[in-house]
């Protein structure tokens, strides 16, 4: 999908993240809380109750290593909630016999009852979030067969995603061939809008085959840092915001840069007591289009339907024999 360079557009959000913000001791003081909770509302409207029609959606979170994915999922997190920031998925990395290596290695899902401790939540179906190490920068099949793997639910809960990476294409197709843990609804790139980064345009290029293998999931994208580097009033960000739209066929509606919750967008570290609306808002407004039902979710939610009758017939039949049954020997 291939689109337009148009001028970059200033919305209300965009505005506002270019300023120069006040973090509040008291999140009722800032002045987007209001529209904060107004989102919140709307994504618990959007996800809906139904457990007997469709399960919540599993989000994958992906980029190259050291993007800030699991800081993007903690501040998701934070965003869904309004006490304060919290650690879920760790962060950082350690050194190991002169090696930096990353703390996350294993694949690893966070669902509704990990995060949501917003008190209006309770019957919700809020979304399950995957985490895992970074992918490596390249066009392989290795990387291509990692990533199918992973959007088909063939990864098991805690499995070392370093085991497999370097799996044959052939030995790939037949790893965790029964396995069906958390197939893949929706598809989150995480990258920097650090301008002298550069994009990992190999690992885009894959995760946009993978997804169309695997019933067109759709793709979503986070350029982190707006804190730091403005894509409005600087060209070097912009041309990369639009190359990185370009690679990952994104609309507007579909992307987000955001500022994650860190020492550096909040030195004075209040979100360890407190949220930050004007952090939470534009991640808020994603989550919002991610959230949005979507043709793939209709096509499950029909299968399920078909699941239920059928039981549901099955059960209806049975009971007709032990009637017939009973009623014979009576």
């Amino acid at each position: 999908m291939e689109i337009k360079q148009d001028k970059w557009q200033r919305n209300f959000y965009e505005d506002i993240c270019s300023e120069v913000f006040h973090v509040y001791d008291n999140q009722r003081h800032d002045p987007m809380y209001t529209e904060k909770l107004k989102l919140i509302n709307e994504c618990q409207k959007l996800v809906g109750n139904d457990i007997f029609l469709k399960s919540p959606l599993n989000i994958a979170v992906i980029g190259h290593p050291g993007c800030g994915k699991s800081s993007f999922l903690n501040t998701v997190f934070t965003s869904f909630n309004t006490d304060s920031w919290r650690e879920l998925a760790p962060v950082g990395l350690f050194n190991l016999d002169g090696q930096q290596l990353h703390v996350t290695e294993r694949f690893r899902s966070y669902t509704k009852k990990d995060y949501c401790r917003f008190s209006n939540d309770a019957d919700s179906l809020m979304p399950t979030f995957l985490d895992m190490t970074g992918f490596s920068d390249e066009q392989s099949d290795n990387i291509l067969s990692l990533l199918e793997l992973v959007f088909s639910g063939r990864i098991r809960e805690k499995e070392k995603i370093a085991d497999i990476v370097h799996l044959s294409a052939d030995a790939a197709n037949k790893f965790n061939k029964e396995v069906k843990h958390r197939p893949v609804d929706r598809i989150i790139v995480v990258s920097t809008l650090e301008p002298d980064s550069n994009l990992p345009l190999d690992l885009m290029n894959a995760i946009v085959k993978a997804a169309r293998k695997n019933r067109d999931i759709p793709i979503y994208g986070v350029l982190t840092g707006r804190d730091k580097y403005d894509p409005i009033r600087n060209k070097k960000v912009n041309e990369k915001v639009i190359k990185f739209r370009q690679v990952l066929g994104l609309p507007k509606h579909r992307y987000a840069c955001i500022t994650n919750y860190c020492e550096d967008s909040d030195p004075d570290m209040k979100y360890l007591n407190t949220t930050i609306p004007r952090f939470d808002v534009p991640v808020l407004q994603l989550m919002k289009q991610v959230l949005t039902p979507v043709t793939i979710d209709k096509d499950a939610s029909d299968k399920t339907l078909q699941v239920l009758i059928l039981v549901c017939s099955i059960v209806i039949v049975l009971s007709l024999c032990f009637v017939t049954m009973f009623s014979k020997h009576k």
